[in-house]
């Protein structure tokens, strides 16, 4: 998280940086290696919805993300 801080909070972050967005996506994937992040960071989930053992929220089948 430290490092993902960092990048974010740097006066040279730029969205369109193809090397940041590539170090982001990373340290993001690393994360997702040690699971969900817990409640205390999350905060609580909205009512009816869980996590996956993916680590991913499991989401209604007739919900749409665009």
């Amino acid at each position: 998280m430290k490092q993902l801080l960092e990048i974010f909070e740097s006066k040279d972050y730029a969205d369109n940086d193809d090397k940041t967005r590539l170090e982001i996506v990373d340290i993001m994937g690393e994360l997702q290696k040690h699971g969900s992040p817990p409640e205390e960071i999350m905060g609580p989930l909205p009512p009816g919805l869980s996590m996956g053992a993916d680590g991913m929220p499991n989401m209604p089948d007739n919900c749409v993300i665009s």
